[in-house]
């Protein structure tokens, strides 16, 4: 999440030198994902490219973290939209079928990740941090 770069100071050392947009990915962090869709890397590399466009950055330098660097390489590899450079950092960089992909794409599907979202992801998100 967005807070991870925030919180670790990142987010305004770059901000005192360059602009830093930060974008959370659809259904986590503060943001909601709406139902009606599946939300792939490519869905998601299309959106952003909207909304940096209505925001007017051009050549971007695009930082994925885990999950989400499936998606800066779906943004650099779409026509239409350049990136000027890519930091992938801990993450997927090819698709794969590891099991861990069935277990962490269960969020992302409509209904499922609602339920999920409402029910199992708070119990877990307390037992992992107590307040």
């Amino acid at each position: 999440m967005i807070q991870d770069l925030v919180l670790s100071g990142l987010v305004d050392r770059l901000a005192h030198h360059y602009r830093v947009v930060c974008f959370d990915r659809p259904g986590f962090g503060y943001s909601h994902r709406p139902r009606t869709r599946i939300w792939t890397a490519t869905t998601q590399a299309s959106l952003f490219a909207k909304a940096l466009d209505q925001l007017g950055v051009r050549n971007p330098v695009v930082l994925g973290h885990s999950w989400g660097t499936l998606v800066a390489i779906a943004l650099a590899l779409r026509s239409g939209y350049a990136v000027s450079g890519l930091m992938l950092v801990s993450g997927y960089y090819f698709p794969t079928s590891r099991m861990d992909l069935w277990f962490m794409s269960g969020p992302a599907l409509p209904l499922f990740g609602d339920l999920m979202r409402y029910t199992i992801s708070p119990i877990i998100s307390w037992a992992i941090m107590p307040n």
